[in-house]
């Protein structure tokens, strides 16, 4: 019994999958405020498909990125809540799950934005929200605490294993932010966002309806997505070792759901609403294809090149030794 046994294993398999389909709930519901059941059908099921979060539910369910994407979920439900009743629980559960954004992912506490941004249409809000927040500093002051509160017990933890309070489990690694690689990790064969998963795309488009069917989260995304590319693309290792597709990226499908939903309601033409559709489709039969291939070990867990691409494109066994 010392916590590597297969029960364990088996355990942290399914809980990956578990928080993914809790995330999907709880986003559901977040979305549900906003636009139609068969609007957010569509878009959870082509985002579960037409990205890597359906293969970090499965094939490697002990990374971190659906506890994140669950978290973010719930951070977001919270949020909208609390702007709109101003319960004291739901800021106490908006700090709580905030700090276990912070302790499961560090670089992700740039979600956190989301609690400072959303609602903020224009220039006139700002001092409504001020105000709002000089109304109910006591119920912004306890999600503070209660933030710190969940961090503490990681602190506690490395306190007692490595005799400090803080720790970087990355030595000799860095980020280089003087020289983001924003080219590669959106585009590139060998990790690029769009690359892997084209279906994201639908961000462009779909943030000009953002601000007429969701406009509470025009500006957070305006703000959060560069500034999360620009993070992510200044690691060192900016293809981020073995893995499908950027994963980092993963944890930020409640952000593209609401693009993508803006989007499919937002094209009231019924011609191009079905090119829409036959885009999300083709563009998930691709992430799909990709994802069996990397599964069968066709594409490689890392180095990519086109030359391999190309020539494998439709191969999905190994060659025979």
């Amino acid at each position: 019994m010392n916590g590597y046994s297969p029960p364990f294993h088996y355990a942290m398999a399914f809980s990956g999958l578990f928080y993914t389909v809790m995330g999907l709930l709880v986003l559901w519901t977040v979305l549900q405020n906003y636009f139609k059941p068969k609007t957010i059908l569509i878009v959870l099921t082509a985002l579960l498909f037409g990205t890597n979060l359906f293969h970090y539910a499965t094939y490697d369910a002990t990374f971190s990125h659906t506890y994140s994407f669950f978290l973010f979920s719930l951070f977001l439900l919270f949020v909208e809540r609390f702007y709109r009743k101003g319960k004291v629980l739901d800021c106490a559960a908006m700090g709580i799950s905030a700090g276990l954004i912070v302790v499961t992912r560090n670089a992700n506490i740039l979600w956190l934005l989301f609690g400072v941004f959303y609602g903020i249409v224009s220039i006139q809000d700002i001092p409504q929200r001020i105000h709002f927040w000089k109304l109910h500093w006591k119920k912004i002051l306890l999600a503070l605490v209660a933030l710190v509160l969940v961090v503490i017990p990681q602190l506690i933890y490395w306190r007692m294993i490595t005799m400090s309070f803080f720790v970087f489990s990355y030595p000799g690694e860095t980020f280089n932010l003087a020289k983001p690689e924003v080219l590669n990790v959106l585009f590139s064969v060998r990790k690029g966002l769009f690359f892997w998963s084209p279906i994201l795309l639908t961000i462009f488009p779909g943030l000009y309806f953002v601000r007429q069917k969701a406009k509470e989260y025009f500006l957070p995304i305006l703000i959060f997505f560069p500034i999360d590319v620009y993070v992510i693309s200044s690691w060192w290792s900016w293809w981020y070792g073995g893995s499908f597709g950027q994963r980092p990226f993963a944890e930020a499908i409640p952000m593209f759901a609401i693009a993508l939903c803006c989007l499919y309601e937002g094209v009231e033409s019924t011609r191009w609403k079905k090119v829409l559709v036959v885009v999300i489709i083709l563009a998930s039969a691709y992430t799909i294809w990709m994802m069996l291939k990397y599964w069968f070990g066709i594409v490689p867990f890392d180095g990519l090149t086109w030359e391999h691409f190309v020539k494998t494109f439709f191969t999905l066994s190994m060659p025979q030794r």
